[in-house]
């Protein structure tokens, strides 16, 4: 009969415990953010759903570091995520939408307008002027995710596919209680659909 060196056990036991804890940091994957929930309207064959998105939800999606619709001073960005879902071709033009905050119309910014927007303060922070707290941040990333995760100008809803986008609108930092939202849709000839509105506490 063979002996079983004790060293062998100890190594062994040491292997499995390594493999275990390894197994354990994979298995340990982070829990999506609570969002707030979606507001869905549905007229004529087109579905849409919009939430506002707070600072909490925005850093739950998106990180402290690199996130692009964080603005510490003076402007303050309010971000709306836009679901879209329709029967039949359609589209939604960004500047055709219309944000009412305290009785004054405002419009979404675009992608071009927000990367602007970063530039001077990412350039701002590598030099250490006013802008040093973002001093570390890459414009790559800042850059990557606002293409990703904002609405284009012009966003084409194709029937029967699912769509997801950030509206974002540029204001001065006081907060409103309520918000009035207004989506118009159109068909593939330039009619209106329907004028979709929608009621959100920011």
């Amino acid at each position: 009969m063979k002996r079983v060196i004790p060293g062998i056990i100890v190594i062994t036991s040491a292997i499995l415990f390594l493999l275990g804890g390894c197994a354990g940091k994979r298995a340990a994957v982070k829990e999506p953010p609570e969002l707030p929930e979606l507001q869905t309207r549905t007229e004529k064959g087109v579905t849409l759903s919009v939430r506002y998105l707070d600072e909490k939800s925005l850093v739950g999606l998106y990180g402290k570091r690199n996130n692009p619709y964080i603005l510490t001073g003076v402007h303050r960005l309010m971000v709306f995520e836009l679901q879209t879902l329709s029967e039949k071709e359609a589209y939604i033009n960004l500047k055709m939408i219309e944000l009412q905050v305290a009785g004054r119309a405002k419009i979404p910014s675009g992608r071009m307008k927000l990367s602007h927007l970063w530039k001077l303060k990412l350039d701002g922070s590598r030099g250490g002027g006013p802008h040093d707290r973002y001093r570390g941040w890459s414009s790559g990333i800042v850059q990557k995710r606002i293409n990703e995760t904002m609405a284009p100008i012009d966003m084409r809803i194709h029937p029967g596919k699912h769509y997801s986008g950030l509206v974002v609108v540029m204001k001065r930092a006081p907060r409103y209680g309520s918000v009035i939202l207004f989506v118009p849709v159109f068909d593939t000839q330039g009619e209106l659909i329907h004028n979709f509105r929608f009621e959100i506490e920011v």
